[in-house]
């Protein structure tokens, strides 16, 4: 099966109480699994296919410059490799 490939990044903001109201549900439960299998859930009900992890830290600006910058590196990189794949060896190119 063929699939479009697509990374997602989110920002949750969770008012205190409630993240203290899900953590006395179980002790080895915490506000970033509950979040992830929130959204998990959510996307899979629909029909996709998931993988979420949620993080104690706040990076939502960092990793969208990030992405960008991979999606850069990427892009150029692909460039980079065609421009290649296309060199003529001893002068002789029929492209």
């Amino acid at each position: 099966m063929k699939v479009k490939p697509l990374t997602i990044v989110v920002e949750v903001l969770v008012p205190e109480s409630k993240a203290q109201s899900i953590e006395s549900w179980n002790e080895d439960f915490s506000i970033e699994s509950h979040v992830a299998s929130i959204i998990k859930d959510h996307v899979q009900e629909r029909g996709y296919f998931c993988k979420a992890e949620a993080f104690p830290v706040v990076a939502y600006d960092e990793l969208c410059q990030t992405t960008l910058r991979f999606m850069e590196n990427n892009a150029l990189a692909d460039i980079e490799d065609e421009i290649l794949n296309k060199s003529c060896i001893g002068g002789n190119c029929e492209d």
